[in-house]
């Protein structure tokens, strides 16, 4: 193989990494004590819990397609995003619920998060200033389990 194409391959990876390494997840700082689990996570992500530990009704936002979207939901349900878009089809077919709000960039799901206790978002952790707060730091998967 040429060095080019080591050099390429060990940028890819690196960019994979980074992605994963880095990407956390977000609340309101109203709810600054707030920790969850991957689990939670994973609920309130898949639609299957509307309502944080404390009680507090909560919302999903999703960052825009791509390879943070599909890197965060790759680590938290190992599946790939052709398998969460058929997951959140069934799903909206058999009217059981619908999928995350969806922002346009990573900028605005910490602007939006920062502005609403309801919303929880994922981010690269760089993107983090004052507000909002870090409730999930390191992201652990179901490893591919069929149902979420």
């Amino acid at each position: 193989m040429k060095i080019r194409e080591w050099m390429w391959l060990a940028c890819v990876a690196m960019f994979a990494m980074q992605v994963q390494a880095e990407t956390v997840v977000i609340a309101n700082v109203q709810n600054a004590n707030l920790r969850l689990t991957s689990e939670q996570v994973l609920k309130i992500f898949m639609g299957k819990v509307t309502s944080l530990p404390n009680g507090v009704k909560v919302k999903p936002l999703d960052q825009p397609d791509g390879s943070v979207r599909d890197a965060f939901y790759l680590t938290l349900t190992g599946k790939s995003s052709a398998q969460i878009k058929t997951y959140w089809s069934r799903q909206m077919f058999t009217g059981q619920s619908q999928p995350p709000a969806e922002a346009s960039s990573a900028e605005e799901v910490v602007k939006l998060v920062g502005k609403d206790p309801n919303l929880i978002g994922y981010v690269d952790k760089a993107l983090l200033k004052d507000n909002p707060v870090i409730v999930l730091l390191a992201l652990g998967g179901r490893g591919g389990e069929e149902d979420f």
